[in-house]
């Protein structure tokens, strides 16, 4: 073929077979009844010869283009990779084009860019599934552009239930679905941004939610294998509530609030229910604590406000740092790189569980010089009444 001619293969029940052993050219159009056929044991390739072609279309394979007659068949354009035997090597149909090069005379190479492989996979851009349990493979990104409402619907069962990606543009509908069954939601991610597991009912508009339908199993675990682990973090990022109206975390059952952190540091709980582990199984080197009787006399109770908080109230309590200079084992010196203020030195606090366990033994301390200076008194009054005073 020369210039930007066509060539029209046409089928009819008549097969006519043009042998090939060498190089033809067709000018102009050419039409063949029945099929074209390339006898050879070596690559074949029909294409135009070398010209400027402009941007007319080189080549077009397809079905008749002037239909005659009432209701007849345009025809279907069939491209078949070819059939080998045994275990020769398998047959794939491989679409190329070639990428400019820039202006000039440099020839430009042909590129691979979309392969039907011989089981049936489709891979773009030379990427190929790596199990026959994927049919596509893509390099790249992905756009699709879907009428309907709808860019991407993949099921694999009748009930049309695996994923649904629809047009965001529309607030009518959810941009993605992933479902087990047809109601059964396993993501569900809607208009607004919101990402649901498990469910398609967000509560009070919540970003992230979770519905849990299975008996003694949690809701949520977050893992972390590495040697210097953090956990859970809640961060306002552009405002600092500090109060006990705005809270970081909330628990609720389906009477009431069980406990709340507060924006404050605080937490609101029903404190009696409130335990620490304290099994003889797990302790070791139990010895009696020594007196707290004069550290406890030299520790400075005060009243004070906070730097940050926004009402007038006083607080009462200690202070780390004369508490430390006093009995430094009630003092946690904070961690070396977190929460450190502008002087470089760790926030203090203090470890008040153990402060309230030294209190009871001071109260005991107490008791017992009560009891003692009870039992002077009483034998000294039997002494002044065995005087007759």
């Amino acid at each position: 073929m020369s210039g930007s001619s066509q060539v029209d293969v046409m089928s009819t029940t008549n097969i006519a077979r043009l042998a090939t052993t060498g190089s033809n050219t067709f000018t102009g159009s050419q039409t063949i009844s029945g099929s074209l056929l390339f006898n050879g044991n070596t690559a074949t390739t029909i294409g135009m010869n070398e010209s400027t072609l402009g941007t007319a279309p080189a080549l077009t394979l397809k079905g008749a283009d002037s239909p005659t007659g009432t209701n007849n068949e345009g025809g279907t354009v069939s491209i078949s990779s070819g059939l080998g035997t045994g275990n020769g090597a398998t047959s794939h149909i491989i679409f190329s084009t070639a990428p400019s090069v820039g202006s000039g005379t440099t020839r430009q190479a042909l590129v691979e860019g979309m392969r039907i492989t011989n089981n049936g996979l489709v891979s773009i851009n030379k990427v190929i599934a790596s199990s026959s349990n994927y049919k596509f493979g893509v390099s790249g990104s992905a756009y699709v552009n879907g009428t309907n409402n709808k860019g991407i619907f993949i099921t694999d069962n009748a009930t049309y239930a695996s994923v649904v990606g629809l047009n965001s543009a529309i607030s009518a509908y959810n941009p993605i679905e992933l479902r087990a069954s047809g109601t059964d939601y396993q993501l569900y991610l809607n208009t607004s941004g919101n990402v649901l597991l498990n469910t398609a009912s967000s509560l009070n508009g919540a970003r992230l939610e979770v519905l849990q339908t299975t008996n003694s199993t949690n809701t949520i675990t977050a893992h972390n294998n590495q040697a210097s682990p953090y956990g859970l973090m809640v961060r306002y990022t552009s405002y600092s509530p500090n109060n006990s109206d705005n809270w970081f975390v909330t628990c609720e059952d389906s009477t009431t609030t069980r406990i709340k952190l507060q924006s404050n540091g605080g937490i609101s709980n029903y404190s009696g229910n409130n335990t620490n582990y304290s099994d003889a199984r797990l302790k070791k080197n139990i010895i009696p604590l020594q007196s707290y009787w004069d550290k406890f006399k030299a520790i400075e109770i005060v009243k004070f406000k906070y730097n940050d908080q926004t009402h007038d109230d006083y607080y009462i309590g200690l202070i780390a740092q004369q508490v430390e200079n006093v009995a430094p084992e009630f003092v946690d010196l904070g961690e070396v790189d977190k929460d450190i203020p502008q002087d470089g030195i760790p926030i203090k606090s203090i470890y008040t569980e153990d402060l309230h366990h030294a209190t009871i033994k001071v109260l005991q301390e107490c008791m017992t010089k009560i009891e003692e200076q009870n039992a002077t008194i009483t034998e000294l009054k039997e002494r002044l009444t065995a005087g007759g005073l």
